[in-house]
């Protein structure tokens, strides 16, 4: 199974993604924005696997910061600069430092990750992923390249629920999609 095959929609991006990657002109900053659900993150991920060849200590080059569960406040945001400043010029693997719902940092926390932005350690790639682009610093927004994500069409909606393990009656996907407007993590 290919990268394009685990991921639902998203074909526009993964192919700039992986263009980018591949002609070794991989931007350090990135901005993933779009709507909630629509499956920016789990397209990140497989993405990064796909570049890390699944190698087994994948999650080791992963540094996740500002889940819904557990909010970046200022010392995470220095605490991870400090370590990758530290750790990342050890081999040519990446390191990656995905920044989730960041639409919700404060502003001391946009400040501390300014200055990484503009001077990263060499194998070092920052992915902001937002739900609302408004909500991030202009400053942030000038550093990084923007990547939009689009809610899903029908038929990669439908296909994703027939991916989950269980066939789903087609009134029934109709319904979702209504529902959620093209926002599978909805």
């Amino acid at each position: 199974m290919n990268l394009t095959e685990k991921t639902f929609g998203h074909q526009e991006q993964l192919k700039i993604l992986l263009d980018s990657f591949n002609n070794l002109k991989f931007p350090h900053s990135w901005i993933f924005n779009g709507n909630k659900g629509i499956g920016k993150y789990k397209t990140l991920i497989e993405f990064i696997k796909n570049v890390t060849k699944n190698d087994f200590k994948f999650n080791q080059n992963i540094y996740n910061l500002n889940s819904e569960d557990k909010p970046a406040l200022i010392n995470d945001i220095r605490a991870i600069i400090n370590q990758i400043n530290l750790t990342n010029n050890v081999d040519d693997k990446k390191t990656f430092i995905i920044i989730d719902n960041s639409e919700h940092l404060n502003s001391n926390c946009f400040n501390a990750l300014l200055k990484t932005i503009e001077e990263p350690p060499s194998n070092t790639i920052i992915i902001i992923i937002t739900h609302d682009i408004r909500k991030i610093p202009r400053t942030i927004i000038s550093r990084c390249i923007k990547l939009n994500f689009k809610n899903l069409i029908y038929d990669e909606f439908k296909k994703y629920l027939n991916s989950q393990d269980k066939q789903i009656n087609e009134n029934l996907i109709k319904e979702f999609f209504i529902i959620s407007k093209g926002c599978p993590g909805l």
